[in-house]
């Protein structure tokens, strides 16, 4: 029956509209939730838990459907996680009548720093697959390619 639950779980997660995560969500009552409501994410081959502070998380990110989409800034020769993180923080947001800022941030392919409120859909990947040196600090990631380091910004 357990089996059958996980496979129920991934079925309404990609067949329902919802984001998938690595084969599931579990929400603290155990049933399926939004993704907002996660407690649990599925991740290479145990439950873990789902990410509330985003420290460099590795997640897989594609194109059209970013991660982070509500903006964007080309740091080439540059980039580094806390620039990243800077720029975020006070880029000017879509909605008409917001303070500007945004709670996450996230490098990518080297170069580029994407921002947003939340990553959607959030699919963990291993550490290892964010591999890239960033430009202007190359003891530190920024990202690979369709991977993406997540931050905080502490907005």
């Amino acid at each position: 029956m357990k089996q059958y639950a996980a496979i129920l779980v991934l079925a309404i997660l990609v067949f329902g509209g919802q984001a998938q995560i690595l084969g599931g969500c579990r929400n603290p009552t155990g049933n399926i939730g939004q993704l907002a409501t996660c407690e649990r994410v599925w991740w290479f081959g145990k439950w873990i838990p789902y990410p509330t502070v985003f420290d460099g998380q590795c997640v897989k990110d594609n194109i059209p459907n970013r991660v982070l989409d509500a903006g964007y800034v080309n740091l080439t020769g540059v980039n580094t996680p806390e620039l990243c993180i800077a720029k975020c923080k006070v880029m000017p947001t879509k909605l008409p009548n917001t303070a500007p800022g945004y709670k996450l941030a996230g490098v990518e392919f080297g170069y580029q720093c994407f921002c947003g409120n939340a990553v959607t859909p959030l699919s963990l990947v291993s550490k290892t697959e964010c591999d890239y040196p960033c430009p202007g600090n190359a003891r530190e990631m920024c990202g690979g390619r369709n991977r993406m380091n997540v931050f905080a910004t502490g907005k």
